[in-house]
This record gives C-alpha cells, sequence and structure tokens, in this order.
C-alpha cells in the first residue's frame, strides 16, 4: 500500500496541499526528510518541495511532477487515493463551515 517512504509522502503531501493544519504540515516536513535522506534527492528538489508546501496548492504540481519521474514508487492503492481525497474534502467542508458561522456572527 504506502510501502516506499515518497508514497507515504505522495499522501501527505495532497492531504497537506488542501489545509493549512499544522499537524499536516509537520507530518509533510517529516515525511519529507525521510524521502530526502531515503532517495537522496539532490538539494533543489528538497527546496522545491518545501516551497511547494508553502504555496498554495503548489503540492498538486510537485504531486503530478513525482508520479512522472517515480512511476514505479508512486503506486498508490485506489483506495489510499480516495481516502486522502475523502480527507481533504471534510477540510475544506471545515474550513467554509468555520467561515460561514463566523460571518454569521458579524452580522
Amino acid at each position: 500500500m504506502l510501502q516506499t517512504p515518497l508514497a507515504r509522502f505522495r499522501v501527505i503531501a495532497l492531504a497537506e496541499g488542501i489545509s493549512y493544519l499544522a499537524l499536516l504540515f509537520i507530518a509533510y516536513l517529516l515525511t519529507l526528510a525521510h524521502v530526502y535522506f531515503h532517495d537522496k534527492w539532490k538539494f533543489s528538489q528538497g527546496v522545491i518541495a518545501v516551497l511547494a508546501s508553502i504555496i498554495p496548492f503548489a503540492t498538486f504540481f510537485l504531486d503530478r511532477k513525482l508520479s512522472r519521474d517515480y512511476p514505479s514508487k508512486l503506486k498508490l492503492e485506489s483506495k489510499v487515493y480516495l481516502f486522502v481525497w475523502f480527507l481533504a474534502y471534510l477540510i475544506v467542508l471545515s474550513a467554509v463551515y468555520k467561515l460561514v458561522t463566523f460571518y454569521t456572527h458579524l452580522r
């Protein structure tokens, strides 16, 4: 399922790409460090991955690039991929709910 560090990084990166939760950001950086040292990435690859976590939705472009560069290491079962998108959907719904309740209390 998630047998390589890069596959685990991909799942965390997709979830972090939608949310701005500190816990997911920390998980992203930890899995990035694991991939960086395990797969012996270049320094520039690490910098691009860190920047992708800061720029909104850039992790999706990073995921696309990684899936082209490392197709054999990124095989995710469809259940895992669906879980990530479901998690992202819940995060977005939660954020929208918080915004709506915040603005309704202002009136």
